[in-house]
């Protein structure tokens, strides 16, 4: 199932999420993804813009462990890193989590 807004729910189908800061993120992994021949919503995978990177608390708890418990990873920016390691953190996917850490976790920046 492929999400295009933050308020759209998951369908039953998706067994992954990526999530991105925004919409334009979304739109070149798409863009990404259909110039490389990849059938995003046939392989289940959803990218989800979240409003901002301080918004990934919320899309932790909706699609990760605590949530929808679907397979996570996501892209940011290298100025919103500290954002996506303390929501990593609250999650309770690590601590102390280094770049290398969020890249094992599915996080690049």
């Amino acid at each position: 199932m492929h999400m295009r807004a933050p308020g759209c729910k998951l369908g039953v189908l998706a067994v992954a999420v990526v999530l991105v800061e925004g919409i334009s993120d979304q739109l070149a992994l798409e863009a990404l993804a259909a110039r490389r021949g990849l059938n995003l919503d046939g392989e289940g995978i959803a990218i989800v813009p979240m409003g901002g990177s301080k918004n990934i608390w919320t899309f932790l708890e909706r699609f990760g462990p605590r949530g929808s418990n679907v397979r996570l990873a996501g892209l940011c920016d290298a100025a919103e890193e500290g954002d996506f390691q303390r929501g990593l953190e609250r999650a309770g996917l690590g601590s102390n989590l280094t770049r290398s850490d969020m890249e094992r976790l599915g996080f690049y920046v």
